[in-house]
C-alpha cells in the first residue's frame, strides 16, 4: 500500500509532462503543415509564369501586392493572437486573484491572502507585458501598418 501511494505523484508528474509535450508537438506540427501548404501554393502560383517580366508585372499589380502582403499575414495574425491572448489571460488571472481576496475578506480563510496577492500581481504583470508587446509590435510595423490599418485600428483608441 505504501508503494502505491508513493507512485501517485511520480505518475502524475510524468503524465502531466507527457500531455504538455504532446499538445505542444501537435500545435507545432499543425503550424508547420499550414506553412508548408502556404509555401506550396505560392510556389505553384509563381511557376505559372513563363518569364521574369511576366512575374514582375504580376508583382507590380494590386493582386501581386496582395500576394506578397499575404506572406506577412501569419506574422500579423500571430501578433494579434498573442496580444488578445495576453489581455484575456491577464484579466482572468487578476479576476481569480480578486475573487480570492473577496473570499478572504468575507471570512472564508486567512490563508487566501497570499495566493490572492500572487495572482493579482501576476495578472497586472501579464497586462504590462501585453502592453509592451503591443507597443513593440506597433513600432516594428507588425500591427497598424499599411496592410493592417483597418484590422486593429481601434485597439489604441
Amino acid at each position: 500500500m505504501g508503494l502505491e501511494i508513493a507512485l501517485i505523484p511520480i505518475v502524475s508528474v510524468i503524465s502531466t509532462f507527457t500531455m504538455i509535450v504532446m499538445v505542444v508537438w501537435l500545435i507545432a506540427r499543425a503550424k508547420q503543415r499550414q506553412a508548408r501548404y502556404r509555401a506550396d501554393v505560392q510556389t505553384k502560383l509563381i511557376e505559372k509564369f513563363n518569364s521574369a517580366p511576366e512575374l514582375a508585372d504580376f508583382l507590380a499589380s494590386p493582386a501581386g501586392k496582395q500576394f506578397v502582403g499575404g506572406m506577412h499575414e501569419p506574422v500579423r495574425a500571430a501578433v494579434h493572437d498573442r496580444i488578445f491572448g495576453g489581455i484575456k489571460w491577464s484579466l482572468l488571472v487578476t479576476a481569480v486573484g480578486i475573487g480570492l481576496l473577496i473570499a478572504r475578506f468575507s471570512g472564508e480563510d486567512d490563508s487566501l491572502i497570499v495566493p490572492a496577492g500572487i495572482l493579482i500581481a501576476l495578472g497586472v504583470a501579464w497586462m504590462i507585458a501585453t502592453y509592451v508587446t503591443y507597443r513593440l509590435s506597433k513600432s516594428w510595423g507588425l500591427i497598424n501598418g499599411p496592410a493592417d490599418s483597418d484590422n486593429v485600428s481601434t485597439l489604441t483608441s
